[in-house]
């Protein structure tokens, strides 16, 4: 009973952060910024077409091939050998600092939280390997609070390519008391395919789109890539927290 009222009340004091947050749009000024951000709110997510060209993708990619390779030890890599991923790599490519900079995407990720950000970026190489679990190792929220990231596609992403998958509206405070309470009271952010069988008619988004598209997503939302059965996905992410960089995440950077 202790700990249904503990975790009761930390659902409840996410919900109160999502919704002051989502009136605080102090930081935002420019009308397309302002309906970005309200595209989030609504749906969870928002894609950007031809946010890079083709070439700078490509430059990009080919530079996260040297950075894998220049800096093996710090590479970060899943069970399978599919997903490597260099955490902090905007501290170490002028390529990848200018996505993490740029300043479109710092004032939609600021307008969302409604807060000054800190952050890195991740690049990741995904390869299809088999009985891997795609990128984030299967469904789950980064947090049961309210989480920005843009991620940015390197390379062209058809369905078998590992696309980003998002189920539309999860992100709300509503839905996550109600998966809350549905899960048994388990205070948890990563679910089981039995599990998750409870949101499949619920607008399941796979984003498939081009190399350069850009996807703005509250990651509180459920989500996974999906595993990548051909080829290989390049993608850049940048990850944003208002207050510090929690530890066991630092100790990854290369």
């Amino acid at each position: 009973m202790l700990n249904y009222i503990k975790n009761l009340t930390k659902e409840l004091g996410n919900a109160f952060l999502d919704f002051t947050k989502s009136r605080n749009f102090a930081r935002v000024d420019e009308n397309n910024i302002r309906k970005i951000v309200r595209d989030i709110e609504n749906k969870g997510f928002c894609v950007v077409d031809d946010f890079y060209s083709k070439a700078l993708c490509d430059k990009i990619s080919e530079e996260i091939d040297n950075m894998i390779l220049s800096h093996r030890s710090k590479v970060w890599v899943d069970q399978f050998e599919s997903d490597h991923r260099l955490y902090a790599a905007d501290r170490k490519s002028g390529l990848v600092s200018n996505f993490f900079n740029d300043k479109f995407l710092r004032k939609v990720s600021s307008g969302y939280m409604g807060s000054d950000l800190v952050g890195f970026t991740l690049a990741a190489r995904l390869t299809a390997k088999p009985e891997n679990l795609g990128s984030g190792g299967g469904w789950h929220r980064d947090a049961l609070k309210r989480q920005i990231k843009s991620i940015i596609y390197l390379t062209d992403v058809d369905i078998k390519s590992g696309p980003f998958e998002y189920f539309e509206g999860s992100h709300r405070h509503g839905e996550k008391l109600q998966n809350f309470i549905l899960n048994e009271l388990k205070h948890h952010t990563r679910y089981s395919e039995n599990e998750i069988s409870k949101f499949k008619e619920r607008g399941l988004e796979t984003i498939t789109a081009k190399a350069g598209t850009l996807i703005l997503v509250d990651t509180s939302g459920i989500h996974r890539g999906r595993p990548i059965d051909e080829g290989s996905r390049y993608a850049l992410t940048n990850y944003f927290w208002t207050d510090s960089i929690p530890e066991h995440i630092s100790k990854l950077f290369i």
